[in-house]
């Protein structure tokens, strides 16, 4: 089969666009039949060409409109990674300030307990009953458990109390903005 009886041939194209913009009607002579070649203008150009030059007169229409280059394609994906990049990190600390109240307040109060119950067994005991009997023992030791442990109990809770907070505060401004956004 040669290249101009094929069915899409470009030949076959072009004669097809010639007869419509020479107003025939080529519905009835299917898709590939154009009888008549188009005869010339007085401007000496066939209809063929007028057909030509007005699709190369698009082709360049369309080249007008801006391309982007692959330098802005490749500025913009940065851009489109660095918010991406920036929305993890954000959800990533969210997530690690939901972990940590948990834990903060669990030892927090373990500190407070633990240093109220040696505080307790520490109040009616003198300093011989201590003596000889081994380092945990030490009465030196216990007073410094104590006196570490209620402010390390109190940081570790007002910590927890602040990453709450911030929580809340986190989720009031999302709610706020889809607000915005579906209103």
């Amino acid at each position: 089969m040669a290249q101009d009886d094929k069915p899409d041939s470009m030949d076959n194209k072009i004669d097809a666009l010639a007869a419509m913009a020479g107003g025939k009607d080529i519905a009835h002579e299917g898709f590939n039949a154009v009888e008549e070649v188009p005869d010339s203008d007085e401007t000496g150009q066939s209809d063929a060409a007028a057909a030509l030059v007005a699709q190369s007169s698009a082709a360049e229409a369309q080249s007008a409109v801006p391309v982007v280059s692959s330098g802005a394609v490749s500025r913009a994906r940065r851009a489109r990674a660095n918010t991406l990049q920036k929305q993890r990190a954000r959800v990533h600390a969210e997530q690690f300030k939901r972990m940590m109240v948990p834990i903060l307040l669990i030892t927090g109060v373990l500190l407070l307990f633990l240093g109220g119950i040696v505080a307790f067994m520490m109040r009616g005991s003198s300093a011989d009953a201590y003596t000889g009997s081994g380092m945990l023992n030490n009465p030196t030791l216990k007073r410094i458990m104590v006196i570490t442990s209620f402010p390390l109990g109190a940081i570790l809770l007002v910590g927890a109390w602040f990453f709450r907070a911030d929580i809340k505060r986190g989720e009031a401004a999302a709610r706020r903005e889809n607000a915005r956004d579906d209103g």
